[in-house]
């Protein structure tokens, strides 16, 4: 039988989306050997109520309360250069020529838009929205589509929540991303290597994440019936995801320790400049459950999870460049370093 880490009304973390909260374990059940949990957010409705998977669930101790702290920061900074972006893009939309901007179809804004804090989930922009940019005609959709592919929000503070538990469930639509399977046994090395060799990778990668989405985009551009914005968009999205995710939810618990490391001495970069394809290929582990919590229709999921296949498929054609054990170069777990990862 399972172990179980949690007892039933202790204080705990809990992720929901990118973000941890503190959270209140309510109930556990174990069944065919997989252990939920069921979670209060502390001072939250108790309509947020949830079942969640032992993955999702932190001790209340005081690295992981740093580290919901980092995430935070990183969140409100990336939010912050956001709005500036914004206000820029308006100021200059607003100088064009009245007519023009009246017959004219609304052009897509290439930044790439910070994860919000206040979503319970991320919402890059130019992921989500790429479905809707394929072709002219829908392009000009672009305001309906938007409405409909809004991230499902953060509870609402609820300063009367009672702690018990409610049985209600938010039904979501589960998004399956395929992972091929030559990319799933180098997930498999992966794995090996971090956690039974005590290994880990040494960063930064030499070739990074933003190495490998680049080099994704001019792969498509030499492909005459490429759509060039709806690959940009696709490759910005997955950027954004990654540098939000991460820290949460993409590292091994050893890794967690040499994150720590990495973004003490790289403070302004960010982290698809640093780490590689092998963290790069666990987001499509877990990105699947994080697009779920969008309002996408079945029309726009098919055509996102079509782009997302796409560049998996560019990642197996690049496999024994990108995914090459010999490749790699790996530094030991030290004593010391297990000690500060305690």
């Amino acid at each position: 039988m399972s172990q179980v880490k949690f007892s039933d009304g202790e204080k705990v973390l809990c992720y929901h989306g990118s973000l941890i909260y503190e959270a209140k374990l309510l109930k556990t059940q174990v069944k065919d050997r997989t252990i939920k949990y069921y979670i209060h957010y502390a001072g939250w409705s108790k309509n947020w109520d949830e079942w969640v998977p032992e993955n999702r669930v932190l001790k209340y101790n005081e690295a992981n309360v740093q580290l919901q702290k980092e995430i935070q920061q990183k969140v409100e900074s990336s939010t912050k250069s956001t709005k500036k972006a914004s206000k820029s893009n308006k100021k200059a939309e607003n100088t064009k020529d009245d007519a023009t901007s009246r017959s004219s179809t609304p052009s897509k804004d290439m930044t790439r838009e910070a994860p919000r804090s206040r979503g319970s989930s991320v919402k890059p922009t130019t992921l989500a929205s790429t479905s809707s940019s394929s072709t002219s005609k829908e392009a000009t959709k672009t305001n309906a589509d938007d409405d409909s592919l809004k991230m499902r929000k953060r509870p609402r503070l609820d300063t009367n929540a009672s702690n018990e538990g409610s049985e209600e469930k938010v039904s979501r639509p589960e998004i399956t991303i395929a992972i091929p399977k030559d990319l799933k046994s180098r997930l498999v090395d992966d794995w090996h290597m971090i956690n039974l060799q005590n290994k880990l990778v040494d960063l930064p990668a030499k070739i990074t994440v933003d190495d490998i989405v680049k080099q994704y985009v001019q792969y498509k551009k030499t492909k005459s019936n490429s759509k060039g914005v709806s690959c940009e968009d696709i490759s910005n999205g997955i950027l954004e995801y990654f540098n939000v995710m991460l820290g949460s939810q993409l590292l091994y618990k050893v890794e967690r320790t040499q994150y720590s490391d990495i973004l003490n001495e790289f403070p302004d970069k960010p982290m698809s400049q640093i780490y590689g394809s092998f963290h790069l290929l666990r987001l499509f582990v877990k990105l699947g459950s994080v697009l779920s919590f969008t309002t996408l229709d079945k029309n726009n999921i098919r055509i996102l999870i079509g782009h997302l296949g796409d560049f998996l498929k560019f990642l197996e054609s690049k496999a024994d460049e990108y995914f090459l054990m010999s490749n790699f170069s790996y530094v030991p777990q030290t004593s010391e370093y297990l000690r500060r990862n305690q």
